[in-house]
């Protein structure tokens, strides 16, 4: 009777091993003695196709699911252009439009003519300037003109510098009124947005280089 009793015993044991042994393939490759051949070839083919799951298991991370990166990690920087807005644009390029004064850079030059520059109902109300390189002219930076003046091209190649958000040209008007004294702050931001000027032969030279 106690030997059938030890018999039972060892066959729960035997059991209960077995039992533990098909709950991974880690634990049939560590328990390979209690296998035989077939089931070991089989054990270890289990362990190459799910290694990664059970690595990321044993550090706590769900099967299927990549660790978490540490914030203070930084992306790779590619070296590559920055993506296009929709006006196909760069989105960290700013895109600099060059036009031509015509003439000295005095505060009469550089200044709307009132009653006729200034006109609300004019698409081309402001200082008259062009893209087109000319002779004898003062080149504009519009990037450069600050936040009280705007370059609206308002057909062909002709840009107006007229005070933004000035439908009925208020703002353009009492900029042109001071014309004839100067002295006007736009005048001034005009004239501080000159980079360069094209002498009478079509050379173009610098601000702060000899001979400007």
């Amino acid at each position: 009777m106690a030997e059938r009793e030890m018999s039972v015993g060892a066959r729960l044991r035997k059991e209960s091993v077995g039992a533990r042994v098909g709950r991974s393939p880690g634990a049939e490759a560590r328990n390979g003695r209690c296998l035989g051949a077939a089931a070991q070839l089989a054990a270890v083919h289990r362990i190459l196709r799910h290694g990664p799951a059970l690595q990321f298991q044993s550090e706590g991370v769900a099967a299927g699911a990549r660790p978490a990166v540490p914030r203070d990690v930084a992306p790779a920087r590619t070296g590559l252009s920055n993506p296009l807005n929709r006006s196909g644009q760069s989105i960290d390029v700013v895109q600099r439009v060059r036009v031509y004064r015509q003439g000295s850079q005095t505060d009469q030059n550089l200044c709307p003519r009132p009653g006729i520059d200034d006109v609300a109902a004019s698409a081309a109300r402001g200082l008259s300037t062009s893209s087109t390189a000319a002779n004898g002219s003062r080149i504009i930076e519009t990037d450069n003109l600050g936040a009280g003046l705007e370059a609206v091209n308002d057909a062909g190649t002709h840009y107006a510098i007229r005070p933004p958000n000035d439908a009925d040209a208020a703002l353009l008007q009492a900029w042109a009124a001071t014309r004839a004294a100067g002295g006007h702050a736009n005048t001034a931001a005009v004239r501080a947005a000159i980079v360069a000027r094209t002498t009478n032969a079509g050379v173009e030279i610098a601000v702060g280089a000899q001979g400007y």
